[in-house]
């Protein structure tokens, strides 16, 4: 982080934050949907016992999750919810893994965005 030589309150102000911002689904219309929809939607109904969405383009995402031991998730219910929120067109898929582990700084993340990474294509 660089501080600036402005100051609010008495206190130094960020010029910029340097670093990776919060990651976020993105619709092909421009909405940005954050991790407290995903965790809404994705607990709502019991079959996950970890999930993690992971989006490498604007078409569609992939959810990514450790089942629930005979548990069947409402893959019908979650497609149509994360449709009316990011829209019909975002192909949704579901990939049981066995776990999920954390991400480089050592947290879980919700939500994984790999479209403003250059080894991906948007």
């Amino acid at each position: 982080a660089a501080w600036s030589d402005t100051f609010a309150g008495g206190f130094p102000v960020l010029a910029a934050v340097e670093g990776r911002s919060l990651d976020v689904v993105r619709t092909r219309d421009g909405r940005r949907i954050g991790g407290t929809f995903w965790t809404i939607v994705l607990r709502e109904k019991p079959g996950f016992e970890q999930f993690q969405v992971i989006q490498k383009n604007l078409a569609g995402i992939l959810v990514r999750y450790v089942p629930t031991p005979g548990v069947d998730p409402d893959f019908a219910w979650m497609t149509d919810r994360i449709g009316e929120q990011c829209g019909a067109d975002l192909d949704v898929s579901f990939e049981a893994v066995d776990f999920i582990g954390p991400g480089a700084g050592g947290k879980h993340r919700v939500v994984v965005s790999k479209l403003d990474d250059p080894s991906h294509g948007s």
